[in-house]
């Protein structure tokens, strides 16, 4: 089973670069205004969205309008 973890996240302004592992994650934008960047790619989100970031992909995320981005996420165990 790939997806063991499903987090629910708010986020103001920028998330911080990260990475995928073996695994694509999902992302589910319930409200908010955004932006996925990766692959060279800058891609908008609103609420509704979903976007799928591909295994082993650097990427980033922000909130933009001052809104907060509310998502939840389906990815790999997180175990921290």
């Amino acid at each position: 089973m790939p997806y063991q973890s499903v987090v629910y996240a708010e986020i103001q302004e920028d998330h911080g670069a990260v990475h995928t592992n073996e695994t694509e994650r999902i992302y589910f934008i319930i409200d908010g205004v955004g932006e996925f960047v990766y692959n060279n790619e800058t891609i908008s989100v609103t609420k509704g969205d979903i976007i799928t970031i591909p295994p082993k992909t650097n990427y980033n995320y922000h909130s933009t309008k001052k809104s907060t981005l509310k998502i939840i996420l389906f990815m790999e165990l997180w175990d921290n």
